[in-house]
């Protein structure tokens, strides 16, 4: 990692002979506690203040989390994160205090340019900033008490470096309990089905009682995932999916599957999803909503038929991609690159694990029970290939962009960091330099003040200016002692003068 941290992971150990092959055993951050992005995505979404607020709220370590939001909203909306601190502020009932405020990301899109699910969940993982581990949860989730620390210590129960925690939410009405249907039982996804559209898509959940550790399974929900954030970054959001709501989760788990990575059932309930809201939009209504010129009021009739048609052909590409990256018939055939399948295993054992055949349809049964884990594929990926970040000029020095928030302007009087750079001198190689947001008018961005986060340089350069300072005074000392001197002696030569002349 940038800051100081790394780790190493000897991924393609060598097995010694007559040992059956098993994951890769976690590897614990140098940081404790560690470090974890909660990434959301809403819609117009009310209860993503709340969102917001509980997480911080219920986490035992509120300090090491990071929010990352992508906020859809419209005109005249308050968006999350104002509405996160207004929350704040009526608990504490004092308008200047937003705590962990600095702990958030919020990217705002227009609601009217949503996409759907996967479009906005790209822009959400820009957002990730070297934590450990990683989460996505919708914008409308409740959290039990001291989350953080539990999901971590869940996760280590895999013995899994390649773990992904990931579930159907059982509903917030049911907040707390530990027991459901009187028993220990929580949501457990393990069905398909094929949607009207032809699609391969997640079916209802099953459910599991009286896990005593999370289980292996065969499929990924968007409403929670948790792991090691090296699984979102090797498998980002495809872009390139617009209008796609069936698909979305069957693909992640193709790519996390094909990367290396496995999906368990978390065994306890930690996370709570509230399926019943207020609501003021959702993106599939709005988005069908154009597509009926009869039930269109606000739009003129003759432009919404080119949103109509823009919403429909955008699905259809997107079908085509999906048919793409699982080699069916009828795809678009082009290179998806880093949105593709990995190669530590393969779409055939994908597609074995889950127990289905693209040619026939058919969903083959039984795969809700216990799993053997797949090893990988003896072959290894080539190294992800270098990708130069973006360059700047600032004080005539070449600029790298390690972070760039782009916040557009905030009512409440707090400064944010909006880039973090990297300064490249050619003699003087100053690093970490903060660009930070006017107080006065947040949309001017200028130089606020470089941090050399280097102890080591510091305190040389400390020492140095010391050396300098006390070197400065020992030389004026003895220059000013000299002239003293020579003026003593001066005043005595004349003296010695008016003496003489006074005797004569």
């Amino acid at each position: 990692y940038h800051d100081g941290f790394s780790i190493e992971l000897h991924l393609d150990r060598e097995v010694p002979e007559g040992q059956a092959e098993r994951p890769v055993l976690p590897v614990r951050p140098q940081r404790d506690p560690p470090r974890i992005f909660v990434g959301t995505s809403a819609y117009r979404d009310l209860a993503c203040p709340e969102t917001l607020f509980h997480a911080f709220q219920t986490a035992k370590h509120p300090e090491k989390l990071f929010l990352g939001v992508v906020d859809q909203v419209d005109y005249g909306d308050e968006d999350c994160e104002m509405g996160y601190c207004r929350l704040w502020h009526e608990k504490l009932n004092d308008t200047s205090v937003c705590p962990y405020f600095q702990h958030i990301k919020l990217t705002r899109l227009p609601s009217k340019d949503a996409k759907g699910p996967t479009k906005a969940r790209h822009f959400q993982g820009d957002l990730i900033d070297h934590q450990d581990f990683c989460m996505q949860v919708d914008s409308h989730t409740m959290f039990t008490s001291d989350w953080d620390v539990k999901m971590v210590e869940m996760w280590y129960m895999t013995q899994n470096e390649n773990a992904v925690l990931t579930t159907y939410l059982p509903g917030a009405e049911n907040y707390g309990k530990e027991n459901m249907a009187g028993r220990a039982e929580v949501p457990h996804i393990c069905n398909l089905m094929w949607s009207s559209s032809g699609v391969l898509r997640n079916s209802i959940a099953a459910a599991a009682a009286n896990l005593p550790r999370p289980k292996l399974t065969t499929i990924w929900a968007a409403g929670l995932s948790f792991s090691k954030c090296h699984a979102e970054l090797a498998t980002p959001y495809d872009p390139n999916l617009p209008q796609t709501f069936d698909g979305e989760e069957i693909s992640k788990a193709a790519r996390l599957f094909t990367h290396g990575y496995d999906l368990y059932t978390p065994h306890l309930n930690y996370i709570w999803h509230i399926y019943k809201r207020r609501r003021r939009g959702e993106w599939y209504a709005d988005a069908s909503r154009m597509t009926n010129v009869q039930s269109v009021e606000i739009l003129d009739p003759e432009e919404s038929v080119d949103v109509g048609k823009k919403f429909e052909s955008d699905k259809e590409r997107s079908h085509k991609r999906l048919q793409t990256l699982f080699q069916m018939p009828g795809g678009s055939g082009e290179d998806l690159g880093e949105y593709g399948l990995g190669e530590k295993r393969t779409l055939h054992q994908f597609l074995e694990f889950i127990g289905v055949n693209l040619t026939t349809h058919e969903i083959h049964g039984g795969k809700c029970g216990d799993l053997t884990w797949v090893p990988w594929v003896k072959e290894s990926p080539p190294p992800p290939p270098f990708v130069e970040k973006e360059k700047i000029e600032i004080r005539g020095q070449s600029a790298e962009v390690i972070e760039d928030i782009k916040d557009s302007k905030f009512e409440y009087p707090l400064e944010k960091t909006v880039m973090k750079m990297a300064l490249r001198g050619e003699e003087d190689p100053v690093e970490n330099t903060f660009i930070g947001m006017s107080q006065e008018d947040p949309a001017v961005v200028h130089e606020k003040m470089v941090f050399v986060q280097n102890l080591g340089t510091f305190l040389v350069i400390a020492i140095l200016f010391a050396i300098a300072g006390i070197a400065s005074v020992l030389y004026y000392r003895e220059k000013f002692g000299i002239v003293r001197a020579q003026k003593r002696l001066s005043a005595a030569s004349k003296a010695k003068e008016s003496t003489r002349s006074y005797n004569a």
